[in-house]
């Protein structure tokens, strides 16, 4: 008899069947890049999209919980702010249902993404004022306008640079997640949610975080923006800020006492609060 508990062990397994790399390739090829995600085209041609991703765009698994509470908490009648964009797929389910002339603002920190990110807003977004920054998120102690980002040809393992190094192609350390692969340094601006807030928005709002920790750092410094934001979308990471060690039920205890904000739903570490 099959117990409750092995019904998440045999999804788990039915999903990495789904989305073995060799069956992302076939998806690749057979739809030119251009992958179909729940209802749209994506077109990811030359964002360097790892094969399972592919897959997971093209079963609707990609980002499965920002899209529902996307789905089922998005208020059609405010202007979105998204961090951590990637190339577009939340972003463009966020664009059908946010009414004709509203803005979407989405920054992606990651070049090849972020270009990606526009063809998708532009085929996916027409009927709003809709921008796409190529643009790092930081709080750190110390940036300035411009931090250093390794673009690693594999995406996934992109990230912000921990120091300054020269410009152009250098050897990536080397592991067994990266042997024989190299990295490119490139300088890229910075922005925070109150200089997107000001420029774009200004009024209420609501505001999609997928920005690999340094939503930390945004909810210590951000208080006068968060206070117009009626519906937070956040997947939470564990990340450390000015030496203390957030986790994610931590994170979440944190935004509800700071920031009055209510958990209205929870799919593991993606989160959704409204007000």
């Amino acid at each position: 008899m099959r117990t409750q508990a092995s019904f998440p062990r045999l999804k788990l397994a039915v999903s990495t069947a789904l989305c073995a790399p060799w069956l992302g390739r076939m998806i690749g090829a057979a739809y030119r890049d251009r992958i179909p995600y729940r209802g749209l085209r994506l077109d990811v041609r030359d964002a360097d999209l790892p094969p399972v991703s592919k897959a997971l765009l093209f079963w609707g698994l990609y980002e499965s919980a920002e899209y529902r509470f996307v789905r089922d908490y998005l208020r059609s009648d405010l202007d979105v702010i998204e961090m951590g964009s990637g190339v577009g797929a939340i972003s463009c389910q966020v664009a059908r249902r946010l009414d004709p002339g509203k803005s979407l603002v989405c920054v992606e920190a990651d070049p090849k993404l972020a270009s990606a990110l526009r063809r998708n807003l532009a085929a996916h977004a027409a009927h709003l004022e809709a921008h796409a920054l190529s643009a790092a998120v930081s709080y750190e102690a110390g940036v300035g306008d411009s931090v250093w980002f390794e673009a690693k040809a594999n995406h996934l393992g992109s990230r912000l640079a921990a120091s300054p190094v020269d410009r152009g192609e250098v050897a990536a350390p080397q592991d067994e997640s990266n042997a024989g692969s190299k990295s490119q340094y490139l300088e890229i601006p910075v922005k925070t949610l109150s200089e997107v807030w000001q420029q774009h928005s200004g009024g209420e709002y609501q505001l999609i975080l997928d920005i690999e920790g340094a939503e930390v750092g945004l909810f210590e410094c951000e208080a006068e923006a968060l206070a117009s934001c009626r519906v937070l979308v956040l997947e939470c990471h564990r990340a450390e800020w000015q030496g203390e060690v957030y986790r994610v039920d931590s994170l979440i205890q944190r935004i509800e006492q700071l920031h009055h904000f209510k958990l209205a739903d929870r799919y593991g570490p993606v989160c959704c609060f409204v007000r």
